[in-house]
């Protein structure tokens, strides 16, 4: 099944890029592993998504300011030249943060 093989499609030169200036504004990260509420595959196989929550926690640099959430996320799967890749994503943190 294609679905065991998932690549994340974070890999581009602007994720590169956006990825280091975020490392550069936090200290201690800390991510909880994503635990899915739900996986649906379309019946062809060439789509799914799963959608659930995932927890992080960090230092701001600049602030100091300790930042720490659950966040909901959902992600979007399209089968491309037989491999899984990632065609959309977001990663929402839900209520206020702490």
């Amino acid at each position: 099944m294609l679905w065991k093989n998932l690549q994340w499609g974070w890999n581009t030169e602007e994720s590169k890029k956006t990825g280091e200036k975020i490392s550069q504004e936090r200290k201690n990260e800390r991510r909880d592993p994503l635990k899915a509420d739900r996986i649906v595959v379309t019946p062809s196989g060439d789509m799914a998504y799963s959608y659930g929550t995932g927890h992080m926690s960090f230092d701001e640099v600049s602030t100091g300011k300790h930042v720490d959430f659950t966040a909901a996320f959902l992600s979007v799967w399209k089968v491309v030249n037989g491999s899984c890749k990632l065609a959309a994503s977001m990663f929402e943190p839900e209520g206020e943060q702490k």
